[in-house]
């Protein structure tokens, strides 16, 4: 036989390496039957080619567009299966995190792409540096078009990585540190100390989480290793195009969790700097005004802008 490439004896070396410490994958779903084979496809790949002691754990929340099936059809390569309602994904993870076994723990979304090839070195991170609580990184930030496609999102997180502080939190969407929970590495030892995700809130649980971990002082470090393909579905069916209710959530967290000068900041930026509203907003009023006083130049206008 032929010599064994480096890329095979690589390979061979992971599969066969019972040392490693257990890395449960703890994923949420409901209704996704659509995209959720994809998902577990790129878990189990990650584990085959990547990290072998992987434990992928499926938490159904009822689904009846025939996700079960989907999820089923992997037989063995999931270990552990349940299908029940529950009070959204958050509570599904927090029950997903009771029934795994493993010390380090990883949510993952059932309709976002995992990037092969991190877990080895997220986990070796984690081994390394005792003291970090949560270890995070880069997400490439997607959405679905109108016709289902997927596409560049206008999104571009320039993750630097370091240690996040409590103030780093509400940069999430700006630039900041703050990583997508999908993206977390948690050490089991942080839900003793904190509890889990807060089931009060749909979209931003872990923007709470994260709150209440630096604030208890717990260790966040952040890579900036590109590690997930988060998708922002169009129909809105994964919550998080729904602004007026994630408006609503982070308020509610900041002024639990955050500072004066985090809520004055954040009322200024969200969901688009007050200086932006501000434009648009005097900007409707003389479109308004014009229609109003000069109807026959708002009428040619608009003849002009239509051809």
């Amino acid at each position: 036989m032929p010599p064994a490439t480096l890329k095979e004896q690589r390979y061979r070396m992971i599969t066969t390496d019972s040392s490693l410490p257990k890395v449960s994958y703890i994923m949420p779903v409901f209704n996704r039957a659509k995209v959720v084979g994809q998902a577990i496809e790129g878990v189990i790949e990650e584990r085959q080619r990547n990290y072998p002691n992987i434990e992928l754990v499926v938490m159904d929340g009822g689904s009846t567009d025939g996700t079960v099936d989907v999820v089923k059809s992997f037989g063995n390569e999931i270990q552990i299966f349940r299908s029940e309602k529950d009070a959204g994904a958050a509570d599904a993870f927090n029950k997903g995190v009771d029934l795994a076994h493993g010390d380090i723990i990883r949510y993952v979304a059932g309709d976002d792409t995992i990037l092969n090839g991190h877990t080895r070195r997220m986990v070796d991170y984690l081994m390394e540096q005792p003291e970090i609580d949560l270890l995070g990184a880069r997400a490439r930030s997607l959405r679905t078009n109108a016709q289902g496609c997927v596409v560049e999102s206008e999104k571009h997180a320039t993750l630097s990585g370091g240690w996040m502080t409590p103030d780093e939190v509400l940069t999430w969407d700006r630039s900041g540190v703050f990583a997508y929970i999908e993206t977390w590495f948690f050490r089991r030892r942080i839900f003793s100390k904190i509890g889990c995700l807060d089931t009060r809130y749909r979209i931003c649980p872990d923007v709470d989480f994260a709150f209440r971990a630096v604030n208890a002082g717990c260790k966040f470090y952040v890579l900036p290793d590109v590690i997930l393909n988060k998708i922002d579905h169009a129909d809105g069916s994964n919550l998080v195009a729904n602004v007026p209710k994630t408006f609503a959530e982070l308020r509610d967290i900041i002024s639990r969790h955050g500072t004066f000068a985090q809520r004055i900041r954040f009322y200024y930026s969200f969901p688009v700097p007050l200086h932006y509203r501000v434009f648009w907003a005097a900007w409707l009023w003389l479109i308004k005004k014009i229609k109003s006083f000069f109807p026959k130049i708002y009428a040619k206008a608009q003849r002009v802008a239509g051809r």
